[in-house]
């Protein structure tokens, strides 16, 4: 069943809708508790990787890749999403938003293992769109802080024209080559005997 290969991803998604609601409905006191919930759903969705570990194959229509290159990366994604929620409590614990960016932190890992499965350009934007713009809202989490709120700019803009560019790419590869998969676009660069690079 293709659900079954995407169980890690719901496992980090699960994971961040559970931060988000314990963090509308507790006291800021108590918010902390969405950290071992986040890891928790981070450890889930990497048992549930490792699971996969050999497996080579597409699926969801050959959109979704599950092949050794893929799973190691969502699991190096996983791992640091790891370390990053354990070095977060002390640096968080003022914040009146502290459980949310559990939350958010959660959303750009799944973005990110999006990128890592992606087998097809539309599913690369999902991805890149998905992992952007909540690194948007990390980098400029910390509203009160000067540094933050540039850094939180200057990734919008740069990161706002650097998806323009994918997003006008794909059109292009798409409109000259008539397919956003990338093995009918790898065969379709061979037949003409050009280089994608």
């Amino acid at each position: 069943m293709p659900v079954g290969d995407i169980v890690p991803e719901i496992a980090v998604l699960t994971a961040a809708v559970a931060a988000i609601l314990l963090a509308c409905f507790t006291p800021h006191a108590k918010q902390w508790i969405c950290a071992p919930v986040s890891l928790a759903g981070l450890l889930l969705a990497t048992s549930l990787c490792l699971l996969q570990l050999g497996t080579e194959k597409l699926t969801f229509s050959g959109v979704w890749a599950l092949d050794g290159a893929s799973i190691w990366g969502r699991l190096i994604i996983l791992g640091t999403t790891v370390c990053v929620v354990l070095l977060s409590p002390d640096w968080m614990k003022t914040d009146r938003r502290h459980g949310e960016y559990y939350a958010v932190l959660l959303f750009s890992c799944l973005g990110a293992m999006v990128l890592a499965a992606a087998a097809d350009l539309l599913q690369l934007i999902m991805g890149a769109l998905l992992s952007s713009v909540t690194g948007y809202t990390l980098a400029a989490y910390h509203r009160d802080w000067g540094i933050s709120v540039e850094a939180g700019l200057k990734y919008f803009l740069i990161g706002a024209l650097a998806n323009t560019a994918l997003a006008g790419g794909v059109t292009l590869a798409f409109g000259m080559l008539g397919s956003t998969d990338f093995r009918e676009l790898g065969m379709a660069f061979e037949t003409s005997g050009a280089s994608p690079c």
